[in-house]
């Protein structure tokens, strides 16, 4: 199906009338600066501290092993937990503007299993980061975990667990390196084709959740302004203001926002290479991951893949979900799609849960 096909099927009358096209999008970027003028002007809302709990940090962890891999233009940081002759390893990559302790749960779980798990701090964030300061790419990130799996983990393969866009670096791994992935487990993102052709499609409507995406990446520099501005009080307040109150802990955001004093406005860039991602696939032609969203038929992951979804998700539209378990993007007979009444910050708001949804997909027969 071509991307023609899947607007007319998304959107029926509305796609007629406004179309994918360059022109078309127009009126949606302007909207966008127009609206990120107004949160500048008159946006300066904080979350009170008692959204987040009074509980200590649990991090780092008892048992973590600190280490870093050498790669061609950077040190990616990561931690290590379980046996290092395990035979199951698990890779598991955070999201914005999170990092590897966002894991900190999941990482005994499945270290006290038996798992090798390794969790890094991706490309960009906290101390890892490009020796050239540029942004990353979908490839990169791809190429990054291929590379802890090839070269920090006992196993030949690896269950890849992401959430955010942690979750679109599991994907870009699994499309581009399905013979090292064991397993996909994505929290809250959709096949990437998916997430791309829905808010290219839906420009200006996509605006509602993804206006956040092209305003911290068009505007890095005034974004990085708003974030850091009052201690990161509107940062914080969009951020983890829309998880569930007593989800994350006052030490917890405290440590982030010491993440942030140095490293913040490297994350933002994970922005810019998403604008970038979208843009290119405008063109009738594109070399990046999965090129243009005008060829014939989609890349399917071809790996197991578990989707974890939370409904009241409001940077990323839960009507995506049903779409990317279709057979155009997964094409894997064994595959699973569960809505969870949670938001954006699923793994953290429901662990248990999830951790459950995990075991059960993994230990299912496979086809």
């Amino acid at each position: 199906m071509c991307i023609r096909d899947s607007i007319n099927a998304e959107y029926g009358a509305v796609a007629d009338q406004t179309m994918v096209s360059v022109s078309g999008l127009l009126p949606g970027l302007v909207a966008v600066v127009v609206a990120y003028l107004t949160l500048l002007l008159v946006m300066d809302q904080e979350i009170s501290d008692s959204h987040f709990n009074d509980q200590p940090k649990h991090w780092p962890l008892p048992g973590l092993r600190f280490k870093s891999l050498a790669l061609q233009d950077l040190q990616l940081n990561f931690v290590e937990a379980g046996p290092e002759d395990a035979t199951k390893c698990m890779i598991m990559l955070h999201g914005f503007p999170e990092s590897a302790s966002a894991w900190g749960e999941y990482i005994s779980h499945y270290a006290l299993a038996g798992w090798h798990v390794v969790a890094p701090d991706q490309r960009h964030v906290n101390q890892s980061v490009q020796v050239d300061g540029t942004a990353p790419t979908l490839e990169l990130l791809a190429q990054d975990t291929a590379a802890l799996i090839t070269q920090t983990s006992p196993c030949s393969k690896a269950v890849v667990i992401g959430h955010d866009w942690g979750a679109g670096a599991a994907w870009a791994t699994a499309l581009q390196h399905p013979d090292l992935v064991e397993a996909l487990v994505v929290f809250n993102v959709p096949h990437l084709e998916v997430y791309r052709w829905h808010n290219l499609a839906g420009m200006p409507f996509a605006l509602k959740e993804a206006w956040y995406f092209l305003m911290f990446g068009l505007t890095r520099p005034l974004a990085y302004w708003k974030c850091v501005k009052n201690d990161y009080s509107w940062f914080i307040w969009f951020t983890f203001g829309s998880s569930e109150p007593g989800t994350y802990s006052k030490a917890e955001i405290q440590a982030y926002k010491d993440m942030y004093d140095t490293s913040l406005w490297n994350a933002l860039s994970w922005y810019q290479m998403g604008n970038d991602w979208l843009m290119k696939g405008l063109l009738p032609w594109s070399d990046s991951l999965m090129g243009s969203i005008w060829k014939d038929g989609n890349t399917p992951s071809t790996v197991p893949t578990l989707q974890l979804y939370g409904s009241k998700d409001m940077y990323i539209a839960p009507g995506m979900a049903h779409k990317s378990l279709s057979h155009e993007y997964v094409s894997h007979p064994k595959k699973k799609m569960v809505m969870f009444d949670a938001g954006h910050w699923l793994p953290k708001e429901r662990p248990q849960e999830c951790m459950a949804e995990i075991d059960a997909f993994l230990s299912s027969p496979w086809p």
